[in-house]
């Protein structure tokens, strides 16, 4: 697997995957927001492999998609947090606006009113709906959200059969601050786990170190002949493990 033929390849079909200019970029209206095309990983991972030979890129490509994989997973974990937290204020300020005797459109206008996000654009659009005669319930559930499942579902209950939605908002309330308190209290429970998995992970690379600084060449055996085939297999199990235990982790967060 050494030489130029898998960069080589691995270039080629960079150019072919290589996505074209959208439409927008061709007319000169740039996105507001950009982002990296879809194959921006190709070119590197192509010069990665003809500097370095193809197992040693394939290890750092697997240890770099890990990684992606995590730092995922954290912003996943802080952007749900951060929902209940706003599904839980907003809901809050619509069972006090009804309350007080605001209508309906009104009292979750005033509660999208000081929430960043999806979660107050969200809630700002299905009260502008709910003001010109629509459906909020259809707006909410049409978000994404999941946050915000609940509230559209409290919302079509109330209007199908007359509930009071004061009472029903208090219980969404009610939902999100349990489960925003149950997240925090099994992260707390498993940040130590966290911390060993982490440990476990770098232990690898400490044993490289180690062996290289007690005059050993671990380097250049895991990067000729069958040592490739160990790098690979001890670089993917290791990974493996790292997107295997973080799974089992998250499921502890969230309540059936």
């Amino acid at each position: 697997m050494n030489g130029p033929a898998p960069g080589l390849l691995l270039l080629a079909g960079a150019a072919l995957a290589w996505p074209a200019p959208r439409p927008v970029a061709r007319l000169g209206t740039a996105p507001a927001r950009r982002r990296p095309p879809a194959g921006w990983w190709a070119p590197p991972a192509a010069a990665a492999t003809l500097a370095a030979g193809a197992p040693v890129a394939l290890a750092a490509m697997l240890i770099a998609a890990t990684a992606v994989h995590v730092l995922r997973g954290i912003r996943r974990r802080r952007r749900r947090e951060a929902e209940l937290a706003d599904l839980a204020a907003v809901a809050e300020a619509l069972a006090a606006g009804l309350r007080a005797g605001a209508p309906a459109p009104a009292a979750l206008a005033a509660a999208a009113e000081g929430i960043p996000g999806p979660v107050g654009a969200a809630v700002a659009r299905a009260a502008a709906r709910a003001r010109l005669g629509g459906s909020a319930a259809a707006e909410l559930a049409a978000a994404g959200l999941p946050g915000l499942r609940g509230l559209a579902a409290a919302w079509a209950l109330a209007e199908a059969h007359g509930l009071p939605l004061a009472e029903i908002a208090e219980g969404v309330r009610a939902d999100a601050a349990g489960r925003a308190a149950h997240r925090s209290r099994v992260a707390a429970a498993l940040a130590g786990p966290r911390t060993t998995i982490a440990i476990l992970a770098a232990l690898p690379a400490a044993g490289l170190a180690m062996g290289a600084g007690l005059g050993a060449d671990p380097v250049g055996f895991l990067t000729a002949g069958w040592g490739s085939a160990v790098l690979l297999t001890g670089v993917g199990l290791g990974c493996a493990g790292v997107v295997w235990s973080g799974r089992i982790l998250d499921g502890a967060r969230e309540p059936r």
